[in-house]
């Protein structure tokens, strides 16, 4: 445990350009960072948003982007036929669930209060925003978990009770309210600089993004309660609300070099990890973008190197490195792209413009709050065509392949489906949330697949609790299917 407080305290040293010696007063590292007596606000607050990263693009990201049918097992390699193979257990998210409880929530609960104490309600209001991100993504990765007395562990309670997503969902709303009223915008107040890695103590972005949180709560709702987002999203509205837009996307930044390399490649690439990659790109999206002539797919992958088809992206049929293991090389194939999706230097994004803009599409498409819904899709496409780098190209698509659809059932599909194309390897988490949600995509199911009972399900619909919580904490629940879908998906 040490180890990976000292590990991490390098990194956000790195990270803000300071140097070990500069947080001899504020770090010990036989202590807790988010012990009050080892830390402040101004180290804690980092040290939390990149062990967030972390569970987000390595603990959940390669998982997830499986289940997303980004990446596949390649040929050659064994270690993630589990995912292909539907064959899971706790252990996969055993270290997800431990960084998100015993670091990311605990680290930004003591932020959160330690800065009420100070004075300083920008460093809690960004904390509980964060805060609320991690639950969102905890409950809709494993559904029912431990909200209100999940911090607890200091004060005895070693056995928070469990609740359901929904009533989860509700609190998470009714948390951005109070961070929201926390925010001081005044000139005099205390905000963080380069210690908040996101926004640099920007609040008015910190605004945005809270805004932005609150209408992807709402929308992940519209199948499951579509009046509760209805109502919720048109109250944003009515309150003038602004989201995430271009310039905010929301990451930490990784400048790579050794303590500083980003998650995922640190993970599978460098010599502290793997030592390579492992992954293959799926055929599931790979062919879909050639067959568009998408540039895209260059951004998000890197061609085959060797074998019939070098120099072209192609795919691997999702599962069929684990049923013909050993029968192709990994260079026959195409890979995460190492420039962009798993280079020493990839940010790990928590949200982007383009996300934001495809909410707000797809609210404006069902009627909810108020906004031009293709204007809205055609920003939210060439936003991804931006970020990608082919700006140039979006219009083609938009007056072509990419036209917005005449029906409302085609354009929410459409939607849905350059959602999916724009998250690939960035944010891979949401983008399983949104595959469930939508159910718009015709995936077919890994062709290795038959590994535990999906309870009738075509794919895996959560992930199950570590074996660890389920044998410590008295009021853990039974772990179920991991075919049971999450409330919102019911």
């Amino acid at each position: 445990m040490m180890k990976k407080i000292y590990f991490k305290a390098l990194l956000v040293l790195a990270l803000i350009g300071g140097s070990t010696s500069a947080c001899d007063d504020a770090l010990d590292i036989n202590e807790s960072p988010n012990s009050p007596s080892g830390s402040t606000t101004a180290f804690t607050l980092p040290v939390a948003q990149t062990t967030l990263a972390y569970m987000l693009n390595l603990d959940l990201g390669i998982m997830t982007g499986f289940l997303s049918q980004y990446w596949t097992q390649a040929y050659q390699a064994a270690q993630y036929q589990v995912y292909d193979q539907y064959n899971y257990n706790g252990n996969q998210t055993s270290t997800a669930w431990l960084h998100a409880y015993a670091w990311v929530l605990e680290d930004l609960n003591y932020v959160e209060q330690k800065a009420l104490e100070d004075g300083t309600p920008n460093y809690a209001a960004i904390a509980r925003l964060l805060s609320v991100y991690t639950y969102q993504v905890i409950v809709d990765v494993w559904d029912s978990a431990p909200y209100s007395e999940a911090l607890g562990g200091k004060s005895g309670n070693l056995n928070p009770v469990y609740e359901d997503g929904q009533t989860i969902y509700d609190g998470l709303i009714a948390d951005i309210d109070e961070a929201l009223e926390l925010i001081n915008p005044g000139a005099m107040a205390i905000t963080p600089g380069a210690d908040d890695f996101l926004y640099g103590g920007d609040m008015a972005a910190w605004v945005r993004f809270a805004n932005t949180l609150k209408l992807r709560i709402y929308m992940r709702q519209s199948e499951a309660r579509p009046s509760v987002a209805e109502q919720g999203i048109d109250a944003l509205y009515a309150a003038g609300a602004e989201f995430v837009g271009l310039g905010d996307d929301a990451m930490v930044p990784f400048p790579g070099g050794s303590n500083n390399e980003n998650p995922l490649y640190r993970g599978e690439i460098s010599p502290n990890g793997l030592g390579g990659v492992n992954l293959n790109g799926s055929a599931a999206i790979i062919q879909r973008l050639v067959d568009n002539n998408d540039p895209r797919v260059d951004f998000f992958f890197d061609p085959a190197e060797t074998g019939t088809f070098a120099g072209a992206q192609v795919g691997i049929p999702q599962g069929e490195g684990t049923t013909q293991l050993g029968s192709q090389p990994q260079t026959d194939n195409s890979v995460p792209s190492s420039t962009n999706v798993i280079a020493p230097n990839s940010p790990v994004y928590l949200m982007t413009a383009s996300e934001s803009l495809f909410l707000q599409a797809e609210a404006a498409e069902r009627g909810w709050g108020t906004g031009d819904a293709e204007q809205l899709y055609n920003a939210a496409v060439t936003e991804s065509f931006r970020f990608t780098g082919f700006a140039a190209d979006a219009n083609s698509f938009l007056n072509g392949a990419y036209e917005y659809p005449a029906t409302s059932a085609e354009r929410l599909e459409t939607i849905a489906t350059q959602k999916w194309y724009a998250l690939c390897g960035i944010m891979n988490v949401e983008a399983w949330a949104e595959l469930r949600r939508a159910d718009y995509l015709d995936l077919s199911p890994s062709v290795a697949g038959t590994g535990a009972s999906l309870n009738g399900s075509t794919f895996p619909q959560r992930a199950l609790y570590p074996s660890s919580e389920i044998s410590t904490n008295t009021n853990s629940l039974p772990n179920g299917n991991i075919g049971d879908p999450v409330w919102w998906n019911k």
